[in-house]
């Protein structure tokens, strides 16, 4: 879920133009901004300029109207803002407490409606626009790689939800028929869809009937039409629960690589590596995928 975190300052709607808050304000937002962006939630950032520098457009009858400045019944303007992507309203409000705010600020946290959070009939209008980015269906899409994270952290959230749903069917969606998933335990690699499928379907019966993951420090690096993430992440649940259990104090966060997958344990720590090789990717493709997923493997078993 991609949520926004608007910023409203109390007595910003006066302020001069070219106000600007002081440099121990932005340090203290800078590292609140750089833990966001440590756990892996942080999509965008952007401070707004005082309203007295704004322009309002209204459409009476139709017909726009240009409006400068501030106008004077106005009470509340935005200062800011965030685009986190978060598991749950919950999480996004975790995260706006953590705000270095002042007394005379409010964050407001407005969850931005997903696709699937359309109804049938308008799914079928955005689907007309292929050249608009599915999934945000109110946002352009651009090929950069701003546009590429955010994408995939909101695969990561949606494979998540699948998970924690366990919805065998959503979680499968997302892989391709050709998948290669490698492991730290033998045999190491599993290959195809259908034999991915079965990983899922004999392990997710030994999940608790209900139960959340909480992700940190997701890190993607993106090259062209290829990208590999790999992040911490952690069952929350039944206390008494295996999975859960190992979330619990002191926390310990499993190692993730890639957007989907299958995890094992040990007594202290679990990793994952897995990949995805498609036949028809450039050799430069598939150099970087196995480079990354060598070193990745090499520091796993160094690790248990």
């Amino acid at each position: 879920m991609r949520f926004m975190l608007l910023m409203i300052p109390q007595g910003y709607e006066s302020a001069a133009p070219g106000t600007t808050p002081d440099a121990r304000a932005v340090e203290a937002m800078m590292k609140y901004n750089e833990s966001l962006a440590s756990a892996g939630v942080l999509i965008a950032v952007d401070g707004l300029h005082p309203p007295s520098m704004r322009a309002r457009v209204t459409f009476g009858g139709g017909n726009p109207k240009v409006t400068p400045g501030i106008s004077p019944d106005v009470k509340e303007v935005l200062g800011g803002y965030w685009m986190i992507q978060a598991n749950s309203k919950e999480e996004a409000i975790e995260w706006a407490s953590r705000c270095p705010a002042s007394d005379n600020e409010t964050i407001e946290i407005r969850q931005v409606q997903e696709f699937e959070d359309f109804p049938a009939e308008i799914q079928q209008v955005v689907a007309r626009f292929p050249e608009m980015s599915v999934s945000h269906p109110t946002t352009a899409t651009e090929n950069t790689p701003t546009t590429n994270e955010a994408q995939i952290r909101q695969l990561i959230a949606d494979q998540q939800r699948a998970i924690c749903a366990k919805d065998v069917d959503q979680i499968m969606s997302r892989y391709a028929n050709e998948v290669i998933l490698f492991d730290v335990k033998p045999p190491f690699q599993t290959k195809g869809k259908d034999a991915v499928r079965q990983l899922w379907q004999d392990c997710l019966p030994y999940f608790p009937d209900a139960f959340e993951m909480e992700t940190r420090d997701l890190t993607i690096t993106v090259n062209d039409d290829l990208a590999v993430a790999h992040w911490l992440f952690r069952f929350q649940g039944e206390q008494d629960h295996p999975p859960c259990k190992r979330g619990c104090a002191p926390p310990l966060f499993a190692r993730k690589s890639g957007a989907t997958g299958r995890f094992y344990t040990n007594t202290s720590q679990c990793h994952l590596i897995q990949g995805l090789l498609k036949q028809s990717s450039p050799s430069t493709h598939r150099n970087f995928v196995e480079a990354v997923l060598e070193s990745q493997l090499n520091a796993a078993k160094r690790s248990l």
